[in-house]
């Protein structure tokens, strides 16, 4: 099972977390958009999506890089 553990609008910050996490031996699901309502029209955002087994390398890595504004934390811890 995949996990979300990153969001992001921009899908250049999308593709260069995936690249940090593929580059730590990271498994990353492909792309993953998820859509929310903007008052200017519909805008979409990017989900990194790791197995459930990695959340925490992926978390950790993500967010001891200039990308941990984008972690999605853990709601049951």
């Amino acid at each position: 099972m995949f996990v979300r553990v990153a969001y992001s609008t921009d899908i250049g910050e999308f593709v260069l977390m995936t690249s940090l996490l593929k580059d730590h031996g990271i498994e990353v699901l492909d792309m993953m958009r998820g859509g929310h309502v903007s008052i200017a029209g519909v805008d979409h955002g990017f989900y990194v999506q790791v197995p459930e087994s990695q959340i925490i390398r992926a978390r950790r890595f993500l967010g001891e890089s200039e990308f941990s504004h984008c972690v999605i934390e853990d709601k049951q811890n």
